[in-house]
């Protein structure tokens, strides 16, 4: 897997280049923006490719205040695994999965739990983020995906043609590598989705 960064500006600049839309008149950068993140969402959940490993120190009697429910990181799509640390088996004290954030472990013993799941990256948010880190194999899709999302905007005969096209080559930027993300894992029956 081969991680790009790349500035937000230069994507923005290489679409409103196929855009013909330079001085972005026709579509804002808070919409390049809205779209951006979008598209990041749905790669998210289309791959799965963000499998997330993290560590919940549960029962930790140091931790103050006291508390027996657990924010994760990054929002769930999909949990994968909840198991002890130690063992690498499925943890034995009981949890409950409140939302695509949160787990409670209402039993509450010390144990070193990793919870693995399928995540969401962070939002990409106007004026804040300013560069993405991306695997390779999946800018393309992410760059068909805004130009899918901007001539989608429009009604017009042949910009709703031209939606469907970019819409065509985004499905089949994901389809290329899609052998990469799934199959990798087996699936658990304790597995819960999340779905958008």
């Amino acid at each position: 897997m081969a991680l790009i960064v790349k500035r937000i500006s230069d994507i923005f600049t290489e679409v409103k280049d196929s855009l013909q839309d330079q001085q972005g008149t026709r579509w804002t950068e808070q919409e390049l923006y809205r779209y951006l993140d979008q598209g990041m969402r749905n790669i998210a959940l289309a791959t799965k490719y963000n499998l997330i490993k993290h560590e919940i120190a549960v029962g930790d009697k140091t931790a103050s205040p006291f508390v027996d429910t657990y924010t994760l990181p990054l929002e769930a799509i999909e949990f994968y695994s909840i198991h002890s640390k130690d063992k690498t088996a499925e943890t034995t004290q009981s949890n409950e999965i409140i939302d695509a954030r949160t787990i409670r472990f209402p039993e509450n013993k010390r144990e070193d739990v990793v919870v693995e799941y399928y995540a969401f990256p962070n939002r990409v948010v106007y004026g804040t983020v300013v560069e993405l880190e991306l695997d390779e194999d999946l800018y393309d899709a992410l760059y068909m995906f805004i130009l899918y999302r901007a001539y989608q905007k429009e009604a017009s005969t042949e910009n709703l043609a031209k939606a469907g096209y970019f819409n065509g080559e985004y499905r089949t930027q994901l389809s290329l590598n899609m052998t990469r993300w799934h199959g990798k894992y087996e699936v658990t029956s304790s597995r819960t989705a999340f779905l958008r």
